[in-house]
């Protein structure tokens, strides 16, 4: 998965040739050329590479972009801030489990939306994002004002992402209150894996980079990257909702408005929710019920109704427009 960035980053680090590379590593130079060009290395000797570069458990294709193992991990000092106080800023009632980075897969998420935007990462961790952010908040106000707000405003690249993750609480929150109950209810029932519905959790950093308002300057590539993250959720929400219609999973709310909805909406359906306002509400399911049992006992009752009072069909035959109110 990692092989050609990791021999990338071993030829720029080292500053070997591949033929140096393939001698020290103990293969043939053609077959770093497989491996340059992608294809997949074992696990041994992804391990090899990580040692010889340096990088512990870092993404490979992360520590390229940022120039070094340092700066790597400023970048990741600075998304952990991001994401904190993002996450703190969340205003659905639920928490944006993304954003508290269990894993340790944001930082590559990030980068990866970034270069797909056309964002370009500077060879270098930028001057004005290199504090201590553990610290902010103990300078005097005016100070720890000033920082923050360049941190979320006046740097393209972290206000870039700061943006992002608003959106995702908004989008996450509204995935929680009314699509992961789907998804883990039709993947019970999708045994042999046939749909692409688990695609919907992982990717919503993505549509939420899609959704936010970013610079054109900045990430040139925005509109084409929308229509792409918009139209892989188009066809993974019609699976998850063709799968919980065949297996009679309730559905209560459209899916769909994931993407068609901007995120303040969701938002605020997913405050909705969390606040326990959809407690009273019909269930949509129950009511469709109710009316399809009404109508079955007045066509069960409504022959012996006609029967009795010695209607004929001609009689009955009304004309659809003599219904309408008037």
């Amino acid at each position: 998965m990692h092989s050609g960035a990791l021999v990338k980053l071993a030829l720029r680090d080292l500053g070997s040739t591949q033929k140096e590379l393939a001698s020290q590593i103990g293969v043939s130079a053609a077959q770093i050329t497989k491996w340059k060009q992608g294809e997949p290395m074992s696990f041994e000797m992804e391990n090899r590479f990580r040692i010889l570069t340096q990088i512990g458990d870092r993404d490979p294709e992360v520590v390229y972009a940022a120039g070094s193992i340092g700066d790597t991990d400023k970048w990741q000092k600075l998304i952990d801030f991001l994401a904190k106080i993002a996450n703190e800023n969340a205003e659905t009632g639920y928490i944006t489990y993304p954003l508290e980075d269990e894993i340790g897969v944001l930082i590559s998420h990030v980068f990866n939306c970034l270069d797909r935007l056309g964002a370009k990462i500077p060879s270098t961790f930028p001057e004005d994002l290199d504090v201590d952010y553990e610290k902010i908040f103990t300078l005097d106000e005016e100070a720890s004002d000033e920082i923050y707000n360049h941190i979320v405003t006046g740097n393209k690249i972290s206000s870039s992402i700061y943006k992002a993750f608003l959106v995702l609480n908004d989008l996450w929150g509204f995935f929680a209150a009314y699509i992961e109950g789907l998804i883990d209810e039709a993947r019970e029932v999708d045994i042999a894996g046939l749909n692409h519905f688990d695609d919907i959790e992982p990717c919503l950093i993505d549509l939420a980079f899609g959704k936010a308002d970013l610079d054109a300057s900045y990430a040139p590539n925005k509109s084409m990257f929308s229509l792409e993250i918009t139209e892989n959720y188009k066809s993974w929400l019609t699976d998850l909702k063709r799968t919980c219609v065949k297996a009679q999973i309730p559905i209560t709310v459209e899916p769909m408005k994931l993407i068609l909805d901007d995120h303040n909406s969701l938002g605020h359906d997913a405050e909705f929710v969390s606040l326990g306002f959809d407690k009273d509400q019909i269930h949509p399911d129950i009511y469709m019920n109710e009316i399809l049992c009404t109508l079955r006992t007045i066509n069960h009752v409504l022959p012996a109704i006609v029967k009795k009072l010695n209607i004929t069909e001609e009689e009955l035959n009304l004309n659809a427009l003599e219904l309408r109110l008037k």
